[in-house]
């Protein structure tokens, strides 16, 4: 893991990781997540929900979307 970073479990033996530098948690791994965060359009960013889906939120329009602007639309 990074520096700064810890895996715990919860009760019910699901994995969770504590960023301890920003004083947060969440249910993804930050060794998978970089990917996640990469190569967006400028003014986008990615957040997660509280039970860790992924979403998008497009500053230049100030809208949400579950779909991945990095994706050709179909």
């Amino acid at each position: 893991l990074p520096n700064g970073w810890e895996k715990h479990y919860t009760a019910a033996d699901r994995p969770y990781f504590v960023d301890h530098t920003n004083q947060r948690t969440t249910w993804v791994d930050p060794r998978t997540a970089t990917a996640m965060f990469k190569n967006l359009p400028e003014g986008w960013e990615v957040r997660l929900t509280p039970k860790g889906e992924r979403y998008f939120v497009n500053h230049n329009s100030r809208t949400t979307t579950w779909w991945d602007p990095r994706l050709p639309m179909v």
